[in-house]
């Protein structure tokens, strides 16, 4: 499933602190077939993006210790 992040330069789907995905976005506002696999996220080029995704993964994180 994964969590999902919506940032400046596309929309960030998080599998796993080590597998982001972000996609895309064309002019229009749609998805584009074209994506980018981040390992970690300082690849992440937008600092807003890499801050939101970052805390989405803390989030996570955080989630799965209270079970």
């Amino acid at each position: 499933m994964g969590t999902l992040v919506e940032g400046a330069d596309g929309i960030y789907k998080i599998k796993h602190r080590s597998k982001i995905y972000q996609y895309k976005i064309n002019t229009k506002g749609r998805l584009t077939n074209t994506f980018r696999l981040h390992i970690i996220t300082d690849t992440i080029e937008n600092d807003e993006d890499r801050k939101k995704v970052a805390e989405a993964i803390q989030k996570m994180n955080l989630n799965i210790l209270q079970f």
